[in-house]
């Protein structure tokens, strides 16, 4: 899954990575730390959080009744989870092109 997709970093910091690959069939959110790890992601970044299937590593992945996503690890750390697909824009149309919704 990390090879094809889209990536948006959703944290970055002196010690703390976080990202999501996306595609129309999945997503994945990764944490790479090279020390403890304690990340609050606002509400509605990440779709599907509450769905978050773990893949690898120790870290925590919770999610709140207004969508906010709290990562916690004891570092150094990396983790990995599944989450559901997003929906892709249709590079054929027009608005695709064009960059408007």
């Amino acid at each position: 899954m990390l090879g094809t997709g889209g990536l948006r970093w959703l944290h970055v910091d002196d010690d703390t990575v976080v990202f999501v690959r996306e595609s129309a069939d999945e997503s994945v959110v990764v944490v790479a730390s090279r020390a403890d790890v304690d990340v609050e992601l606002a509400p509605g970044l990440i779709a599907g959080g509450s769905d978050a299937d773990p893949l690898f590593g120790e870290a925590t992945f919770a999610t709140s009744d207004d969508g906010a996503v709290a990562i916690t690890a004891e570092g150094p750390a990396f983790a990995a989870w599944a989450l559901p697909g997003v929906r892709v824009p249709d590079p054929a149309s027009p608005a695709a092109a064009t960059g408007q919704r």
